[in-house]
């Protein structure tokens, strides 16, 4: 393991910053009880903060699995106090996560799908590289299938009464958000499988 600071842990730092804003935006769309949203928010708080002030010396790996787990952790507990409460549905808790997703849109051009799906790899979190989730099963011209190797959600989702259907649901919109300006659509076929294809 790596007890150096490398470009790869800024990126993972990055993907959990952005999951966490996700985390915020859907608790502040939905959750009126100002009580309840900060305790939420606060299950990991971001603002102001480099990764520096999380790394555990000569443990940068297990630092950044801690904050995966938190961050995870965050957006079950948010989608659950949503949906347990009454307050919302899943269709609007994804239609967020699309609209948080075209804030957060992707601009910068790409030469083929493998390469836009590499642009996704570096802004959507999915665990650690090393524990590659994620595997591409189908490239052609016009289109690419991914899907999730492993759940890593699962155990949390159950722990909050969800199902992991809920949380690639919002991964999904979310994507669907981040792709939004380009001349590509994204399918979502199975629960952990997806597509991204040319318009």
């Amino acid at each position: 393991m790596s007890t150096v600071l490398a470009p790869i842990h800024y990126m993972m730092f990055r993907k959990i910053t952005l999951q966490n804003e996700l985390d915020d935006y859907l608790a502040d769309t939905f959750i009126d009880n100002t009580v309840v949203r900060d305790e939420i928010k606060n299950i990991l708080d971001l603002n102001g903060m480099e990764l520096e002030d999380f790394i555990i010396p000569g443990e940068i790996h297990a630092s950044l699995v801690e904050l995966i787990d938190k961050v995870d952790v965050k957006m079950a507990k948010v989608i659950s106090t949503i949906l347990q409460g009454n307050i919302s549905n899943m269709d609007d808790i994804v239609n967020a996560a699309t609209q948080f997703g075209k804030d957060h849109a992707l601009t910068e051009k790409f030469t083929d799908l493998q390469s836009l799906y590499q642009q996704l790899n570096q802004v959507v979190l999915a665990g650690m590289p090393c524990d590659m989730l994620l595997k591409v099963i189908n490239h052609q011209d016009n289109s690419l299938t991914w899907e999730y190797t492993e759940d890593p959600v699962s155990i949390i989702f159950e722990e909050q009464k969800l199902s992991c259907q809920d949380y690639y649901a919002v991964i999904a919109g979310f994507i669907k958000g981040l792709i939004s300006t380009l001349p590509v659509e994204l399918t979502q076929h199975d629960i952990r499988q997806f597509t991204i294809s040319k318009q």
